[in-house]
């Protein structure tokens, strides 16, 4: 009996959240490690099956993404941050939970021949974007910290997935 009780414990327990989960790191070049983590709930349902639209615009995505940019600190000889792509990443498959994934890299300056600073902003289907945890650079995180080359290949070959809808603009036309 104390088994079949502890069973039906675990599917309630796995079952009660049936949402979408994400953790992403950026990197930017002051020093520090910005990490997001989100669990998709109601407010980032949309079922695309049912509605030609998503709940919050890709333009309105990009506003609160570029908005939020301005929080993010640059290196010292970038100029500026860029959007690159707007993607719509589905979280959750029943029910659907999508969010948007706002992708910048640093503008350079004219003689720049190295990599660029990246950055991506997590947009959820009501607007929000949650609160990062923001830590500085140690000896013991650093290692965990890959260098971020920006190819626009790469990043539309691994934006086309069945799961998700990318809305792409050019750089520094956003």
């Amino acid at each position: 009996m104390k088994h079949i009780i502890t069973i039906i414990a675990l599917l309630v327990s796995t079952s009660a959240f049936a949402g979408g989960h994400i953790e992403s790191k950026c990197y930017p070049p002051d020093g520090t490690i910005w990490e997001f983590e989100i669990y998709t709930d109601d407010t980032d349902q949309w079922d695309s099956s049912k509605s030609e639209h998503p709940p919050l615009s890709p333009k309105n995505a990009k506003d609160l993404a570029t908005a939020f940019m301005q929080r993010v600190p640059l290196g010292d000889k970038m100029t500026g941050w860029s959007i690159t792509t707007i993607t719509l990443r589905r979280m959750s498959e029943e029910p659907e939970q999508w969010i948007y994934e706002a992708h910048f890299i640093a503008i350079p300056p004219g003689d720049w021949n190295g990599p660029l600073p990246w950055f991506t902003v997590p947009v959820r289907m009501d607007g929000s974007i949650p609160e990062p945890m923001i830590e500085k650079k140690t000896e013991e995180n650093r290692s965990e910290q890959s260098v971020a080359v920006y190819d626009p290949q790469l990043v539309a070959m691994q934006s086309l997935s069945l799961a998700s809808i990318v809305y792409s603009t050019a750089v520094g036309r956003a």
